[in-house]
């Protein structure tokens, strides 16, 4: 019986709370790139503040996955379920978003030269220096998001 449950909860032996992270994950760096290249459309990308919205859409990818699970197994579950259902869905988004933000900053001199003149620290920025900054900064702010957001759907 256990194995026939297992394998329920499986494709191809990879569990269904990872694949269901993953495709959360996707969606998220799908909409951190469409608010990027909105805000590069608009010209708005030289507000650096204006990043902080980054956060309230992985914010939001990280309760859709939590939501998604709670459904499917009940409104609690173990506190180490939910960190590691933020935690993947962050590194999922997070990561290739800051290695594009990376190879963008290496074509697009002129916002790359903006970063350096109007950053205190900008002498030192290169993209691979940013692409790191943003990814440590995504992946904080993910663990920040799931340690706040878990404790409504922890098990007591």
């Amino acid at each position: 019986m256990d194995i026939i449950r297992e394998h329920k909860n499986t494709f191809r032996g990879i569990s269904l709370l990872t694949v269901s992270c993953i495709r959360i994950g996707i969606m998220t760096f799908a909409l951190l790139i469409v608010y990027f290249a909105i805000m590069n459309m608009l010209g708005l990308h030289r507000i650096l503040a204006l990043r902080a919205f980054n956060i309230l859409i992985l914010g939001y990818g990280i309760i859709r996955g939590m939501r998604r699970y709670a459904r499917h197994t009940g409104p609690k579950f173990a506190y180490f379920t939910g960190i590691r259902i933020g935690a993947l869905i962050s590194l999922v988004a997070v990561v290739p978003f800051a290695i594009l933000t990376g190879i963008y900053l290496s074509y697009d001199t002129a916002f790359m030269n903006y970063l350096v003149d109007s950053l205190s620290m900008g002498s030192y920025l290169t993209p691979i220096s940013v692409a790191t900054g943003v990814a440590i900064e995504g992946l904080a702010s993910g663990l920040i998001i799931t340690f706040v957001v878990m404790p409504y759907f922890k098990e007591q």
